[in-house]
């Protein structure tokens, strides 16, 4: 299931990339099915058993963020078992995000293929409550695009967002980051290598946060290791088209640069703590969803805009098997499972998750 959509929305970009056309209808049934893939999954992709056993634990649950834990309380109240919370949660985060890719990135199958590749697997499969945070805020873009919604509505959802998942608090600088001019070439590629010294030398974020966050990330205590010069690799590869694109400012491509070009630098100050740098980087890094879109309706030399959307999907898809092979790993899977066999384990099939993985005895009671 998973290499069918791969496959699928590979060959789609291409033709959008070979001809400029895009095809609506497969694109919604790609969006689709992948829905379906969240909606009825089991055991994939990461935090599943860990979720599983705090909606089993409600003395747990209950240290978290309140309306999370208050929504996974109701859930147990009316009866309903970990199974259809979870895809009640990946069902809204995907009603919520289809708007954005459907009316902003004009439903783009490159930046479909952006969003598998990475934010899906890390959020709407993995990290759901980051996944509702990450859903709001391309919901209330698209209000502020479509509807006209102020940003005073973007602190009632930031604060919301904050009693869901408290990392949500470096959304702040969103707002921020839409009105700022990253026109002047010198001022942005003198930074750009300041910040990736700061992420080589494993500056921890956390030392300069307010005691009540400081609390909240020790929890993510994963300091980064060798793997950090890898990470600050991949994500200057996908900053590097972003310095010689100049959309028109006040228009999709000005907002989603400066969003992405600020969550970079944010990953960079952050990344001596790993961990917490990428999951501070989920509310940023999705709008390069945009980008592959805003790039792909372009008005600009065919020849580079084709270079940039094909380096664009191949880097992608580079990512999407990452993803994959650190869910591998990530998940405690047989040494016959490889990034090109993963499979797709659905609550129709439960069982085939102790014939794929090893499940820590303490999750057995959870699955």
């Amino acid at each position: 299931m998973y290499y069918i959509i791969l496959y699928g929305l590979i060959i789609l970009s291409l033709y959008e990339i070979g001809t400029g056309k895009k095809v609506i209808f497969l694109f919604n049934c790609f969006y689709l099915l992948l829905s379906f893939v969240a909606i009825f999954r089991y055991g994939q992709l990461a935090d599943y058993f860990a979720y599983s056993y705090l909606y089993y634990s409600p003395e747990v649950m209950a240290t978290k963020e309140l309306l999370f834990y208050l929504l996974s309380k109701a859930f147990r109240y009316i009866g309903f078992d970990y199974t259809i919370f979870s895809a009640f949660i990946s069902g809204a985060i995907m009603l919520l995000s289809y708007p954005f890719f459907r009316k902003i990135c004009r439903a783009s199958a490159i930046s479909l293929l952006v969003f598998y590749a990475y934010i899906f697997q890390m959020c709407v499969m993995g990290a759901v409550r980051q996944g509702i945070c990450v859903a709001l805020l391309l919901y209330l873009y698209y209000c502020y695009k479509e509807k006209g919604a102020n940003w005073f509505l973007f602190g009632g959802v930031w604060l919301f967002g904050c009693l869901i998942h408290l990392s949500f608090v470096f959304a702040i600088f969103i707002p921020l980051a839409m009105k700022l001019s990253y026109y002047n070439r010198k001022v942005i590629f003198l930074i750009v290598p300041v910040v990736i010294i700061i992420a080589f030398i494993g500056f921890d974020l956390t030392n300069m946060l307010l005691p009540f966050l400081r609390a909240k990330a020790s929890d993510y205590s994963d300091i980064a290791g060798q793997s950090v010069v890898f990470q600050v690799i991949l994500r200057t590869l996908l900053i590097l088209p972003l310095l010689n694109f100049y959309p028109r400012q006040e228009t999709d491509g000005y907002y989603a640069k400066g969003i992405c070009i600020v969550g970079f630098f944010l990953y960079c100050i952050a990344a001596g703590n790993n961990f917490m740098a990428g999951r501070i980087e989920y509310y940023y890094r999705v709008f390069y969803c945009l980008i592959a879109a805003t790039i792909s309706m372009a008005v600009m030399n065919r020849k580079i805009k084709q270079i940039l959307l094909l380096y664009i999907v191949i880097l992608h898809t580079f990512i999407w098997f990452k993803n994959i092979d650190f869910a591998i790993e990530n998940g405690n899977y047989r040494n016959d499972v490889t990034i090109f066999n993963f499979p797709y384990i659905s609550i129709f099939d439960k069982s085939e998750i102790r014939e794929k993985a090893v499940v820590e005895r303490e999750m057995l009671p959870y699955l």
